[in-house]
């Protein structure tokens, strides 16, 4: 599950039937959110997405950095391949 849907978790699970609905809910009676017991549990809920979302950030940065990683050798190797290249053709 990515990080956007866990940081939803207090809001309602959106639903075309839903929308509709609340173009008629002139009391707002619509207007229910996912609770927790306790404060303390809503706080830890709230910390755990907040962690996933920074695991999240971390692990895309990961992949950039191999990607990037990985072209540069790419890169070198053929700079490495065409001054090869040109040392016997001197030859």
């Amino acid at each position: 599950m990515s990080s956007i849907f866990r940081s939803l978790f207090l809001a309602p699970t959106p639903s075309f039937q839903r929308g509709i609905a609340r173009i008629f809910d002139f009391g707002l009676g619509l207007d229910v959110y996912n609770t927790s017991r306790s404060r303390t549990e809503a706080d830890l809920n709230a910390m755990d997405v907040d962690w996933y979302a920074v695991a999240d950030d971390l692990r895309a940065a990961v992949e950039w950095e191999r990607a990037r990683v990985a072209e540069d050798e790419q890169k070198q190797i053929h700079a490495e391949g065409l001054e090869q290249a040109a040392q016997h053709s001197a030859i």
